[in-house]
């Protein structure tokens, strides 16, 4: 695929027009309103999502195994067992509940069936970012804030200063927008500097030295730069 700015050729000949033909109306519709904005072509903006999309993930991927990790380990940490889950499940809210289930479940064939309970490493990694994400929610009637971030949750951030509300509605946010990459939707009217940024900051949370890593190391700047404007 040519970059951003140029058309799509394929076998010598346009098809700009022909691709959208393999696109919903609706999400077209999306692309050519704001071109017709920018006064640029629709095509190139799609390209041009995609390139932002590709990478914010590789960014994202590291906030999601930073988060679950760092999560995971003060919890083995504060029970004295990798399977913390065991003992402590069914003071979760019944969300986090069905999750935990079904990530004991998971991939569990004929052959898997006489084995009581997975590997813990493979439950941790079965486990959606929503499911950690959660963790520092309210928690409804569970009870979060008494239950995981005082005594336990907020070990996770040793870099953190603020309320763990605060960082449930930061580290949310993020969740939000991997879904939609995930699920290759529109995210060029997301203010995408305010979220590569988000994501380094929670990193940091964690330790600097990840965050510093990930300002060094991230192209989204520079493919954000590239977005296409009017000539």
């Amino acid at each position: 695929m040519d970059r951003p700015g140029k058309p799509f050729m394929c076998k010598g000949f346009e098809i700009i027009n022909h691709f959208q033909e393999f696109i919903s109306p609706a999400r077209v519709s999306t692309y050519k309103s704001i071109a017709e904005r920018d006064g640029v072509r629709w095509f190139d903006l799609y390209q041009w999502n995609i390139d932002a999309s590709s990478a914010l993930w590789r960014d994202l991927a590291i906030f999601e195994v930073v988060l679950r990790n760092s999560i995971d380990s003060r919890l083995r940490e504060r029970f004295g067992r990798e399977d913390w889950w065991a003992e402590f499940s069914e003071k979760f809210a019944q969300t986090e509940q069905a999750q935990l289930h079904r990530a004991l479940h998971k991939g569990r064939g004929s052959i898997e069936a006489k084995f009581p309970v997975s590997l813990p490493d493979d439950v941790v990694a079965n486990l959606s970012l929503g499911f950690w994400v959660r963790l520092l929610s309210g928690g409804g009637r569970a009870q979060y804030e008494t239950l995981l971030w005082q005594p336990t949750l907020r070990k996770a951030f040793a870099y953190y200063a603020g309320t763990r509300s605060q960082l449930f509605v930061q580290t949310n946010g993020l969740r939000q927008l991997r879904n939609r990459i995930a699920h290759h939707e529109p995210i060029l009217n997301r203010h995408l500097k305010k979220d590569v940024e988000s994501i380094s900051r929670a990193c940091g949370y964690v330790n600097p030295a990840l965050e510093k890593y990930l300002r060094n190391t991230s192209r989204v700047n520079e493919v954000l730069n590239q977005r296409p404007v009017r000539p």
